[in-house]
């Protein structure tokens, strides 16, 4: 099965669709281009969330533990709050590091497909659990064409977190999100906790 090792995630407002474009790992470095529905997408979300969740606080909970402060389980605060404060610190980080990627580099380009690419539509998607991460299997609609994705720990929290901006501009629902992941969105409130 041929694997994606590089992608590119947008949201095309013309197709009110989700596109990934990934770099197919083998020697002919070329790309696919694969459509995700909003459909799909609100049917995988929950599925990656609650791999991802107790991660995420687990996180937070030791580095609070670490920094000589109290930890999640002792200050009693909610799963929601912990993972709220580790997505608040990711974002900084982010940022910064974005910053600092394209101050030191400028070679990475986003992976783009052209007229020889391969373009089709996602039926099916298979995943596939592992202790530090997810295989993603994309599917065409006579599964005679897949392609998987192989994403650690780290690399699914970066594409959950594109994810959420595909379904802020297309002005999906974000009912499938957590509070964790909304809470900070302009113009959003976190729902109350009692």
């Amino acid at each position: 099965m041929r694997t994606i090792s590089r992608i590119t995630t947008e949201y095309i407002p013309q197709e009110d669709r989700v596109r990934l474009s990934g770099q197919i790992n083998d020697q002919s470095e070329a790309v696919c281009v694969l459509w995700l529905t909003q459909r799909l997408l609100r049917q995988l979300v929950p599925v990656i969330i609650k791999w991802l969740e107790p991660r995420v606080v687990e996180t937070v909970s030791l580095k609070d533990e670490t920094a000589g402060t109290e930890g999640v389980a002792s200050t009693g605060r909610s799963r929601t709050a912990a993972a709220g404060a580790k997505r608040e610190r990711t974002q900084q980080n982010d940022s910064s590091s974005r910053r600092q990627l394209s101050d030191q580099t400028e070679s990475v380009e986003p992976v783009r497909g052209n007229q020889e690419s391969e373009t089709w539509l996602v039926y099916s998607l298979n995943l596939q659990q592992s202790s530090d991460g997810m295989r993603l299997v994309f599917r065409s609609q006579d599964s005679s064409t897949e392609v998987c994705m192989p994403l650690n720990e780290e690399h699914l929290e970066r594409w959950m977190g594109i994810l959420m901006d595909c379904f802020l501009r297309g002005s999906w629902p974000l009912d499938q999100w957590p509070d964790w992941m909304t809470a900070n969105l302009p113009g959003r409130q976190a729902r109350p906790l009692h």
